[in-house]
Parts: structure tokens; sequence; C-alpha cells
């Protein structure tokens, strides 16, 4: 009510973005996140300052099933694929898009980043492989995840899964 009353100021929009995301309101959120970043004098997008508003835009398209768009903005933000954190949510996009080969390589490409999620990159990248029937890239991604104590479980399992699998 309040922003109907009087223009908000950036930091108001940021956080009114943000519960219209927490509150299952994407479409809100996206429109009110886009307005932040293509704010008047606001000529391209600074990957520091705006990086959690991309992060954040990018799971309003998620909610809305606009794996596309937030394809597109992630492509725009961060085009050489430099930062990690963005690959793994690139990653995550190819998967859900079944691009298995390009998901595959944007996890591999953030486990072998100084990424902190390492384990889930490698993991992941297994899960990746697996779907393109590349069983010894597979493999070798699953033994890789299982080196993290978080990840080993599962690493484990699924190089069991794999195993069984293969005998069929």
């Amino acid at each position: 009510i309040y922003g109907f009353a009087t223009p908000l100021s950036e930091e108001e929009k940021k956080l009114t973005a943000d519960l219209c995301l927490q509150l299952q309101i994407p479409a809100r959120a996206a429109d009110m996140y886009e307005n932040i970043l293509t704010r008047p004098g606001h000529k391209r997008m600074d990957p520091k300052k705006d990086k959690p508003i991309i992060q954040r835009l990018v799971n309003a398209y998620r909610q809305m099933g606009r794996t596309d768009k937030a394809l597109a903005l992630l492509n725009r933000f961060d085009p050489t694929g430099c930062d990690h954190e963005l690959l793994l949510v690139k990653g995550d996009l190819l998967y859900e898009t079944k691009d298995f080969k390009a998901a595959n390589q944007a996890y591999r490409a953030a486990a072998q980043s100084n990424c902190a999620k390492k384990g889930q990159a490698w993991l992941m990248a297994g899960y990746a492989a697996w779907q393109q029937n590349d069983i010894e890239a597979s493999r070798n991604a699953f033994e890789k995840a299982a080196r993290f104590k978080r990840h080993r479980k599962d690493a484990l399992a699924a190089m069991a899964q794999l195993e069984r699998t293969r005998q069929m």
C-alpha cells in the first residue's frame, strides 16, 4: 500500500521484490527486479552490485517456468561463464531443459573453478553424463563427488546404481 502512495526507493523496491518472490508471486518479483536492472542511468549490469538481483531474477523466472529467459539472462550477465556460482545455476537450468551435454560442461567448469560447492558440481556432472550414457565420465565425476563428505553417500549410491545398470 505504501508503494502505491509514494515512490519506493531502490532498497524498498528490492525488499518488495524479495517479498513477492518469497510469497510465490514470481511474475511481480520479476517485473520489479527487471525495473531495478533497467533503471534510468543504469547502462550495463555491474557484476558485483547486480549479481544478487540477477540470482533472484533467475529464481523468479524458474518459478514461472521460464528457463529460457533465465538462461538468456545468465548468458547476458556472465557470457564467459567465469562466475562459478552462476555456472552451477546455469547447469541446473540446462539440466532442467534436458540439455545434458551443456549441463555437464557447466557443472564441470564450476567444479574445476574455485567453487565452494565443488562436491555438488561433481555430483550433478555425474548425473548429466549418465543422462548422455557417458558411463566413464559419469563414474569419474561421481568418484570426485565422493571425496566430499556431504555428497559421499549420494555419489556412492549413484555409482552402485550405475554398476548395477551396466551389468544388466
